[in-house]
């Protein structure tokens, strides 16, 4: 018998979308700054769009393909 999957819902669930999101802006926002000081001429909001961009806007998978480049 496979084991019940937690589910969260509400706003438990709420919190813990927002914790990740706050985790993956740190990542991200951690990226850029190593970007900004080899890219010297691009501004660090340039370079946000353009690691979105790969993700088309969503944060989740422009994590995800930030990773698999690295």
């Amino acid at each position: 018998m496979a084991a019940k999957a937690r589910t969260l819902s509400g706003p438990a669930l709420l919190e813990r979308i927002e914790a990740l999101q706050g985790e993956i802006n740190y990542v991200i926002d951690s990226r850029i700054d190593d970007l900004a000081k080899e890219i010297l001429a691009v501004p660090k909001g340039i370079l946000r769009a353009m690691l979105l961009h790969k993700g088309n806007g969503c944060l989740c998978a422009a994590y995800k393909a930030m990773k698999e480049e690295h």
